[in-house]
Formats: C-alpha cells, sequence, structure tokens
C-alpha cells in the first residue's frame, strides 16, 4: 500500500483509489449513507484494523474537501472521531476515519440516520467537520452558501449567513431537547420540539410532559428539568443569551454531581486541567489537600450550626469542632444566594484548585457540595481585623504595621505573573488574625484569574462599597490594581481606626475626608487614631498615608502595584 504523509502533518496518510478498493474489499460494505455521499467499512490490510470510508458524491469539491481534512487533522481529542488519511482520485473524494461500531446517537433515539457515533462504550465521539469554520479570537464570519441540516441550524446563521461559535451552541441545545425527549425536532403531525420547549419554559411549567417516559421518573426529574432549562438558554433566538461552552460543560457536570453524590469525581473532571498534584486521585474523599464533607458530618461538627461566629453578604460562618478536636470555622450561604453549585464551581472551586500556598493564606480544609448551596470548611481565626480596630483595645502602630505588611505579601504572591489571581474582596473583616495576631486573608469567593492583559469585565458588580475600586463599580472592568484601591482603604482604616462608611466613598467618607484634609494640611495628622499619635509614631503615620492616597488614587496609572506597596511598607 503506498504511504505518503500531508506536508505539514506526518500523522495523515494520503491513500491511492486502488489503497481504497483493497481497504473496503471493492466498496462491498455500505453502513451509511446521506445527501454528502456513501460510508463504507474497510480494514487497513498492513494493521488489520477496521476503519470508515466516507466517499463524497461530488467530486469537483477539492478545496472544500482539503479544508475539512485540515480541519479535523488539526483537532485531536478522546470524543473526536480520528481521521487517518483521505484520496484524492480521479471522480471522487474520499477520508479514512476511525471506525466506531455502535452506529451514532440520531440511530439510538430515532433509528436511522448519520449524526453522533457512538463506540463499543457508547461513549460519544463527533465526526463530520465538513462544514465547520475557523473562528479566531471568537470572530464572526459571514457566508453567502448556508449549508447544514436545517432542524438544527442557528436561524441567525439560516437567515443571515452569520457564523459565531454560538452557533454550535444553539445545535447543542437542540441535541440537548431530542435526548431528554427522545423526539425529533419536527415531526411529521407533531410537534416543534423547540416551541414546545419554550412556551413550558415561558409559562413557569416543568418539562415532565415533553419528557421520554423511560426516564421521566421522580429520581431522575431534577437532572432533567435542568437539563432542560439549559437547552432552552441554548436555543435562544438572541445569540447573547445563549452560554458558551465552558458554562454548558461545567452546567451539565454538575447536574450529573447533584445525582448519587458524585460531587467528588465530577469535581476532578471539572478541573482535570489542573496540575496533576493538586488533584488526589489516590483518596475518594480529598480534593486536592481539602477533605470532602457530608452534610450530615458537618450538622455533628458545628453541632447543628448551634455556634454563630459571623454573617457576610451572602453567607453565615459557624464554629466547629472535628474529630481530633481541631477548631473550624464552616461558611454557609444562604438559601438565596444567586451563584449556587454552579457559580461556586466556576469562582470559587477556581481557587480551591489553584495552587495558591500562602503561610497568611486562611487555609481551606474541606467542602461540602452536598449542601445546596455549597459550604466550605476553613481553619479557625477567634478574630479579625475588623474585630481589632472598632473595639477598645490597645492597638499599637508597630502591630497594625506587621499585619498591614504581611497582608501586602498575600496581596503581591496573588497578583504575581505565576499566579495572576485578583482577591477581589480586600477588606478588614476578610483579614482574620490567629492568638499571636498573625493575619490571614480569607474570602476569595470574588477572586479572579487574569490573562496577559490583566482585565476581565464582570457581568455584575459584588462586593462591599465602602472597599470598592470606583473604577470597577462604574465600568465593570476589574484589575489586579483593583485590590490596591481596596487595600489603600484598609491603610487609611488602620492610621484612623475610622470606618470607611459611606454611599459613594470616593466622595463622602474616609476616603474623601482623608484625601480632602491632607490636600488642605499636607498632611493627615488630624484624622490619625489618638492612641497611636504620639510625636515618634507621626512621621510613620504620615509615610502610610502618603502610600494610601497612592493606592487610592481614582487615575490606575498613578496607583502603584501591589510588590510596590509591599516594598514600601517594608521600609517604612
Amino acid at each position: 500500500m503506498t504511504m505518503r504523509t500531508v506536508h505539514d502533518n506526518p500523522n495523515i496518510r494520503i491513500f491511492t483509489e486502488g489503497d481504497i478498493e483493497r481497504i473496503t474489499n471493492n466498496y462491498s460494505t455500505l453502513i451509511g449513507k446521506g445527501g454528502f455521499g456513501e460510508i463504507f467499512r474497510g480494514v487497513l490490510d498492513d494493521e488489520d484494523d477496521m476503519v470508515a470510508v466516507k466517499r463524497y458524491i461530488r467530486g469537483d469539491l477539492r478545496d472544500e474537501f482539503m479544508e475539512e481534512v485540515r480541519i479535523h487533522a488539526q483537532v485531536t481529542h478522546k470524543n473526536i472521531v480520528k481521521v487517518i488519511g483521505y484520496c484524492i482520485g480521479k471522480k471522487s473524494l474520499m477520508m479514512v476515519t476511525e471506525f466506531i461500531s455502535n452506529g451514532n446517537l440520531e440511530y439510538a433515539l430515532h433509528n436511522s440516520g448519520i449524526s453522533i457515533p457512538l463506540d463499543g462504550t457508547l461513549t460519544a465521539k463527533v465526526a463530520d467537520f465538513g462544514l465547520s469554520k475557523s473562528l479566531f479570537g471568537g470572530i464572526t464570519r459571514y457566508t453567502e452558501n448556508v449549508k447544514g441540516s436545517i432542524d438544527y441550524m442557528d436561524p441567525i446563521y439560516l437567515s443571515a449567513g452569520r457564523v459565531t461559535q454560538k452557533s454550535d451552541i444553539y445545535s447543542f441545545g437542540v441535541v440537548l431537547l431530542e435526548l431528554i425527549s427522545q423526539k425529533r425536532v419536527k415531526e411529521k403531525g407533531g410537534i416543534n420540539l423547540i416551541a414546545a420547549f419554550n412556551q413550558a419554559y415561558a409559562n413557569g411549567k416543568g418539562f415532565r410532559g415533553l419528557l421520554d417516559t423511560e426516564i421521566a421518573n421522580e429520581c431522575n426529574m431534577k437532572i432533567l428539568e435542568g437539563i432542560g432549562k439549559l437547552a432552552v438558554e441554548c436555543v435562544a433566538i438572541d445569540a447573547n443569551k445563549r452560554p458558551n461552552a465552558n458554562d454548558v460543560e461545567k452546567r451539565l457536570l454538575m447536574l450529573w454531581a447533584a445525582q448519587h453524590g458524585k460531587e467528588e469525581n465530577i469535581i476532578r473532571r471539572l478541573y482535570r486541567r489542573s496540575p496533576p498534584e493538586i488533584i488526589s486521585s489516590s483518596s475518594s474523599n480529598k480534593l486536592g489537600n481539602a477533605r470532602i464533607f457530608r452534610e450530615g458530618e458537618l450538622k455533628k461538627v458545628t453541632e447543628n450550626y448551634s455556634s454563630h461566629l459571623a454573617t457576610g453578604s451572602s453567607y453565615n460562618i459557624y464554629k466547629g469542632t472535628l474529630e481530633d478536636n481541631t477548631l473550624v470555622a464552616v461558611k454557609k450561604y444562604f438559601d438565596r444566594y444567586e451563584a449556587g453549585k454552579e457559580e461556586f464551581c466556576s469562582r470559587v472551586a477556581m481557587v480551591i484548585m489553584s495552587p495558591v500556598v500562602h503561610k497568611n493564606i486562611t487555609k481551606l480544609l474541606g467542602i461540602c457540595l452536598e449542601a445546596n448551596p455549597p459550604t466550605l470548611v476553613y481553619e479557625y481565626a477567634a478574630r479579625n481585623l475588623s474585630d481589632i480596630l472598632h473595639c477598645k483595645e490597645d492597638f499599637p502602630l508597630e502591630l497594625r504595621l506587621k499585619i498591614a505588611s504581611k497582608t501586602s505579601r498575600v496581596l503581591e504572591h496573588l497578583h504575581s505573573s505565576r499566579i495572576a489571581l485578583r482577591h477581589g474582596d480586600v477588606m478588614p473583616s476578610n483579614i482574620l488574625l490567629d492568638d499571636g495576631f498573625v493575619p490571614k486573608v480569607t474570602a476569595f469567593t470574588l477572586s479572579t484569574r487574569f490573562t496577559e492583559d490583566n482585565a476581565t469585565r464582570m457581568s455584575m458588580v459584588k462586593g462591599d462599597g465602602n472597599y470598592m475600586d470606583p473604577y470597577y463599580r462604574h465600568t465593570n472592568l476589574v484589575l489586579l490594581k483593583s485590590d490596591v484601591y481596596s487595600f489603600g482603604v484598609v491603610l487609611l482604616e488602620l492610621i484612623t481606626r475610622k470606618q470607611p462608611a459611606g454611599d459613594c466613598p470616593e466622595k463622602y467618607g474616609l476616603v474623601s475626608e482623608f484625601a480632602r484634609v491632607y490636600k488642605m494640611n499636607k498632611s493627615g495628622k488630624a484624622m490619625f487614631d489618638e492612641g497611636i499619635a504620639t510625636e515618634e509614631n507621626i512621621p510613620v503615620l504620615e509615610e502610610i498615608g502618603k502610600l494610601a492616597l497612592h493606592c487610592i488614587n481614582l487615575k490606575l496609572s498613578k496607583r502603584p502595584t501591589m510588590k510596590e506597596v509591599a516594598e514600601r511598607l517594608k521600609k517604612i
């Protein structure tokens, strides 16, 4: 057999027509037929491996055919049918792929057609890249030659020829509807499946009447309703309202996690791209170094949540004791917490699975996904910086500076290029203190990872307004320097012992008042905490005050980096 390769991919073979005739035994076993042509079963005579040979009806579309080969060859994934080679004959074009023994999803659902093949273990494998488009950077492309199965086609593509990544989301949404209903999108004399699900959702009704009766039992209803809701979002006419592929994956995995206590396995799949050492595969009740708790265990640990420690904007914190008498803080989210399990996995678990290790970061000891909303278990700290600042206890300047310096080092560590994580909620109540007043930064619920441009846009503004970067509040655009602003407010609180109350902190309250006093007097002395404003301490307080003003500068370019902040505090 002739053995050659594509010039840019040595793994793709070029076959002659004679090769294909031998492989298919002169096209003797037809296994599929469609609008494109026919599919034959074959055997590679030098490897004894079964293959599928796809012979196209039109032999004059060589450019389009080679584009399909190129795209298919570039995309490698365990759930994509592997392309082995191709043949450009005098009158025909043929592609050779791995053979899938169990047909396809279309056949499994409706007993005909070619769509999503299933291997011997009924594992899905995606095929047919004939209509694929390379959309670099998520751009939109237009075409005047609309092709594809109309029942699965994005209406925007159908009417305007406009192709985006959300076009695939629409088609996948239709597939989801077929999976849970075992009905075709459009059946002769039957319902329009998309319209029926949309109407049921709009009326606030469940999807039970539309579901496949073979699987629509009480045990499955929660996951089926969840898939139905996701599918309706995928087939939204407005492409901007459709979820992206990453969101779809996570939501489907978490729906599955809600079934039969599969949370641990699903979390590992969600974060399978994390470094191997982060995920412990040797223990079924561990996630990295964090223990997987059951809801019943947490009730026992907290004595049925009887010892309340604190309340946040979306959670309560309770004191608990583990079997070995280790004290813990159990963070339980409110039932009205909108993020739920999906946002927990995409935001909080991102931090859980990230290699952020620092002696001044609160250690996560465990998680409970069985609880709804989810629950986090942290190492215990008796109090936080806010408790100390706003009570009548003595609070020496030396100790305040120590806490500020160590906290700045934590933020510098988070902002480093290796980690590139914005904390997102820097405030005194999120700086815990152990018995030796050593600070431990906590509360990573609003954390955001950054790419090279060091910026990301949030769908909605979250956080305590008193410590929130005005730039973030007004634009929803988050930068690492948003943490710098928040830390600047904490510095002001440390040297004044005043709370930064005010509906608009940059115009009213501590931030604006300190800036006004400093501008008028070239000094912040009038606002320093009298308990530490001794003649000996004034120079130190002035330096901290000037640094704080740089941090809260409304011009981002004028703010220092956290590395610069940490270095300046070290020198004070």
